[in-house]
Parts: structure tokens; sequence; C-alpha cells
């Protein structure tokens, strides 16, 4: 299930989408088949400019980036650690001497757990591995811990879950290690709906903590409706998240 959803997913998102429009277009042509030429046309047209613009991508993304509130800085609670969770790599940047680095969601949930354990003085569990196993990779709770070290972070409060390839796995991964009770869970927004079920589903009592917010909560203007692909990579996220929300209740909740 999981190499399942790696392959078939980018097929179903854009720009996959756009490709299966671009291989019907092509049929249709070959086949001379111009009135339904003309009907995809306009749709494709359609349908990518709303694709591009940020009103959409905004109602793609409010229901997932909306499911919990933002952490309350001046609340309390209990939570014993801080739980971060990992949002891909870059395997090779010049910047870091050719070596791995952290993507830039994985940066900002990096950057949130941070200033969260500045606030709690929490230890911080580092969690994800690596998704196909290269050997010469580090996996990216690593490379969030010496990150975290690098930004003064004592060693001590820094563990590490070095062997999940998901979601699901960084819980069950986190909770076989740690037993960690009840946390503080730190992702990106969008990702915290699916995040919470699967540590809750896990045996943990979790306080969410959403990070790398993606919509622009002021008011739309002239320029929201002008198109832009971070727009179309945003629906991608979404449709993502809600496939993910999908299959994990097929495969893993009860």
């Amino acid at each position: 299930m999981f190499l399942l959803s790696k392959i078939l997913t980018p097929f179903i998102l854009v720009p996959g989408l756009f490709l299966f429009f671009l291989a019907a277009l092509f049929i249709c042509l070959y086949k001379k088949k111009y009135k339904i030429l003309k009907y995809i046309l306009i749709s494709l047209t359609v349908f990518f400019y709303l694709c591009s613009i940020q009103p959409v991508g905004d109602l793609f993304l409010a229901p997932l980036e909306k499911a919990y509130p933002a952490y309350d800085w001046q609340g309390t609670h209990d939570a014993k650690y801080i739980v971060l969770l990992g949002g891909g790599t870059i395997e090779s940047s010049p910047a870091e001497k050719n070596e791995s680095t952290l993507a830039p969601d994985s940066m900002n949930r990096m950057l949130y757990a941070f200033r969260l354990h500045q606030k709690t003085g929490l230890p911080i569990i580092c969690s994800g591995g690596i998704v196909f196993r290269e050997k010469t990779a580090r996996s990216e709770a690593e490379i969030f811990a010496s990150l975290l070290e690098e930004l003064g972070m004592n060693p001590h409060s820094i563990l590490l879950e070095k062997q999940s390839r998901n979601t699901w796995e960084n819980a069950r991964e986190v909770q076989k290690l740690y037993q960690p009770g009840k946390i503080l869970l730190v992702t990106s927004a969008f990702h915290i709906a699916r995040s919470v079920l699967c540590f809750e589903n896990n045996g943990m009592e979790v306080v969410p903590a959403p990070s790398d917010y993606k919509i622009n909560n002021g008011a739309y203007n002239f320029f929201s409706f002008l198109p832009r692909a971070v727009n179309q990579f945003n629906i991608a996220l979404s449709i993502h998240e809600y496939i993910g929300l999908i299959i994990y209740g097929i495969s893993y909740f009860r």
C-alpha cells in the first residue's frame, strides 16, 4: 500500500492530471473527433485557470489548515515532549557541501519546534527516516538534529526516530521508542489533521501545534485572481492530504 500510494498519487494530482487531459486531446486529434476536442480544450482552459488562482487554492486548503486552531502560546499543558515531523529533504544541496538538507516545509516545522522548545524547555523527538533507503543519505531526523544543534540546542534534549517513511510510521515508531504519553505535535497546518489521527490511534494524547501555514488570511485583491503556480501546488498538497486521509482510514484507523 505504501509503495502503491507513492506511485499512483502523482498521476491524480497537478501536474499529472494535466498530462491526462493532454493525452485525451491527442487521442481526439488523432481520431479526428474535433467536436469533442473543442469541449476538452474549453474545459481544460477553465480548469487550468481555476487551479491557478488563490481563492480556489485556499478553498481546498482551508478545511485542512483550520482543522485545529493555532497553538496557544499563553496556554498551559502537561505535555512531556515535542514531536517534530519531517516534511521532505533536498538530497544534495550545494549550500551544504552537496549533503542532504531540509526542504522548505521541513525547515519551517523545525524552526517552529525550536521556538516551542525555547518557551517550554521540552525535549524534541525528531521523527523521519529515509523513504527509499538510499545508503548514503542521512535520515530526516538526523538532519533535524544537526541543525537544531547549530541553533544552540542542547544535544541531550534532542531525541531521534529515524526509521519511519510516512505519518503512520512516524507515530508507530515514536510510540515504540519513547512511549511519550502527551505530546506537542509539530507539523505543517495542512498535515495536522492526518497527523493527529495517526498519533492518537497509536495511543498518544496530542496537543496540536500546526506551523508552516500556506493560506494568506488577508482579503483578496486583483492579484489574487492572476494565475500563479503556487496555487496549483497548494491544491496538489490538499488533494494529497485528502487522499491520505482516505487511505489511512481504510488501512490504519479503527
